[in-house]
């Protein structure tokens, strides 16, 4: 039967530093006593000698061998000495390190164990680790973090994330990297599991112009939404803080209609960049469907969540220090954001849902990241980089973006407000028998839905356009007028490039 051993480790380095300051205060006295002895001797010696400058020839003799005898024992023996300290220190020294690393391995082994007690003693003594084995402690982060995507009991998890957060800057590239990857491979499997749930092209040529795209999206949100118990089984929001709890209070006041709010943010960040779970794509080159893997879904969207509690939390005890940080291409569900600074982040393409109010984003850089559903009232983003982010679908409802601070930000270039057109849509051709004749690039939103004849085929197109971007650019242009903006950009720019 498993029993904890982590409590056993966890003292181990001071009793380690222990032993070894015993051994050096040891040599140390023994040293001290044979320099004593040495004086004594010398001492000794100079008595001799002046009895020997009166002694008889005979006599000065044997005097002068009794003398260099005496001399050479002691010498002798004081190499013997430091000699035997020298290697007893080098043999305790191995012995000790041959100690902490079986402790090592005992605490990778009761990682794991089936018992939660020990895997929870293990994740303190491998923390410990982190921070005081200089030689393991990239090691040991990335076997924490890794833990971050198998772990699910709340007990040890409840450990295991502070104790990543407590190690601090060291553990943050990690922490980033694994959540890059589950993001990543979220996103794929729910694209995947959506496209194999809708219909075939040609049923959505039946539909009339503009309700074409809006139903294909429509049908993958009710087969996201019919999965999203599997996708969100593991995951225990008994492990968010009160600040993080209030964060979602917040996201729920502030942007009407988001629903349930973990399955809403999961849904969300599998829309992808053109915000249809990348279906054109997928009906455009006629992409096979995948096998649905339930399993493997559910163990990418605990990493996912795992990963996004570590990764906020060490954001904001990094607050104010993250100046050209690489954040990019991560997703944060759930963040307390109040009063954080970002300033000078690189947050490219990244997902943020929570709070962010009174936060710091001054010049950080947020091209194509989306931020919809993080709520910026009273949040700085002078000279932010906003090229492609997406700020909110529906900005013009929210009352509270009058009080960011957008000067010589590029507001003007968010999907918020810029014009449609990288949003793409396809074209089905259906020939008069109502066979599938081909599947190419569409129109824009600009255009809109259209049916048209050509020769024996009927050209149907499919744009699925959710943002009212002409909207959208009218407010942002009376609450923060490009041109002046514009100007301040460009003199911040340069300043910036004199640094």
């Amino acid at each position: 039967m498993d029993q904890p051993t982590a409590s056993g480790s966890e003292t181990a380095p001071s009793g380690d530093r222990g032993v070894d300051e015993l051994a050096r205060e040891k040599l140390q006295l023994e040293t001290q006593i044979l320099r004593f002895r040495s004086k004594l001797e010398e001492e000794k010696l100079r008595t001799e000698i002046r009895e020997l400058h009166d002694a008889p020839r005979r006599t000065r003799r044997t005097t002068l061998l009794s003398v260099g005898t005496t001399a050479l024992t002691a010498a002798t023996t004081l190499m013997v000495a430091l000699v035997g300290g020298f290697i007893t220190l080098q043999v305790q020294g191995f012995a000790d390190r041959q100690k902490r690393s079986e402790e090592y391995s005992n605490l990778l082994t009761n990682l794991g164990s089936s018992n939660v007690s020990t895997r929870a003693g293990a994740v303190v003594g491998l923390v410990r680790s982190a921070v005081e084995d200089r030689d393991r402690s990239n090691q040991t982060i990335t076997i924490l973090v890794t833990q971050l995507g198998s772990e699910e009991d709340a007990r040890v998890l409840q450990i295991l994330i502070p104790g990543i957060v407590s190690i601090g800057r060291p553990a943050l590239n990690e922490v980033v990297r694994a959540n890059r990857i589950a993001r990543k491979k979220y996103v794929r499997d729910v694209q995947a599991l959506v496209a194999g749930a809708v219909k075939p092209p040609e049923y959505y040529t039946k539909l009339p112009n503009g309700q074409r795209g809006s139903t294909l999206v429509a049908d993958a949100r009710r087969a996201f939404l019919a999965a999203s118990e599997n996708v969100t089984a593991k995951l225990n929001t008994d492990l968010l803080d009160d600040g993080e709890d209030k964060a979602i209070a917040t996201v729920a006041r502030e942007l009407n209609g988001i629903g349930e709010y973990l399955p809403s943010i999961l849904m969300d960040i599998a829309y992808g960049d053109e915000l249809n779970f990348g279906l054109m794509q997928v009906l455009r080159y006629r992409l096979p469907s995948t096998k649905r893997d339930d399993a493997a879904l559910t163990k990418e969207a605990l990493t996912l969540f795992n990963t996004s509690i570590a990764l906020g939390r060490l954001i904001r005890t990094l607050s104010g220090s993250l100046k050209n940080e690489h954040l990019e291409d991560t997703a944060i569900l759930v963040v307390n954001f109040r009063d954080v600074s970002l300033e000078g982040a690189h947050l490219q393409g990244a997902f943020i849902a929570g709070d962010a109010t009174g936060s710091n984003m001054t010049g950080a850089n947020l091209r194509n990241a989306r931020v919809a559903e993080l709520v910026l009232e009273e949040a700085n983003l002078s000279f932010a980089d906003l090229a492609g982010a997406l700020i909110s679908p529906s900005v013009v409802h929210r009352h509270h973006y009058a009080s960011i601070k957008l000067t010589g930000a590029n507001w003007w270039d968010t999907k918020d407000a810029i014009t449609a057109s990288w949003i793409q849509g396809i074209a089905i051709g259906l020939s008069d028998d109502h066979s599938l004749r081909y599947v190419s690039i569409g129109a824009f939103c600009g255009d809109g839905e259209e049916s048209s004849r050509e020769g024996d085929t009927t050209r149907f197109t499919v744009l699925y356009c959710p943002l009212q971007v002409e909207a959208a650019r009218r407010q942002l242009e009376n609450m923060f007028p490009r041109q002046e903006n514009e100007q301040a950009r460009k003199e911040w720019l340069k300043a910036q490039s004199a640094l």
